[in-house]
């Protein structure tokens, strides 16, 4: 007597196998350029690193939003100034706002856009506006 599945078969493709077939491929691309080429060993991996962490944060946006701004509070330009030197204070500046640009985009392509009338970032464009008004008003 054969056993049944545990699962019954509904004919359908299982929603993790394309996922797997990535990963399996980034797997072997990863194997081909160690042959190949050695110092391009890392390239597919990462690749499917930073896909694996942009998975992670649509499915988690909420925890990456409070990560990122942890991240952001502990002002982490002039720790690793201090601790490293002041030659990556820039370059780790443009990291955290590259970051908040891509957690922005990527709550709005999450939540789907929202009109915010009552933002205060909007009194900023209020003063450019009433500024240049005042600029181009005769005296």
């Amino acid at each position: 007597m054969r056993l049944p599945l545990p699962t019954p078969w509904s004919g359908r493709l299982d929603q993790r196998t394309p996922l797997l077939l990535v990963v399996g491929a980034a797997f072997v691309a990863s194997a081909m350029a160690a042959v190949t080429m050695p110092t391009w060993f890392w390239l597919p991996l990462g690749i499917v690193a930073v896909g694996g962490i942009g998975v992670l944060a649509f499915r988690h946006t909420g925890a990456f939003c409070v990560a990122w701004l942890l991240i952001v509070g502990a002002t982490l330009e002039k720790a690793l100034a201090d601790t490293i030197g002041p030659g990556l204070y820039q370059a780790v500046i443009a990291v955290v706002k590259a970051a908040e640009i891509l957690l922005a985009a990527l709550c709005v392509l999450r939540y789907g856009p929202y009109p915010d009338v009552f933002n205060p970032g909007l009194a900023f464009l209020a003063m450019f506006g009433i500024g240049l008004a005042q600029a181009f008003t005769p005296a």
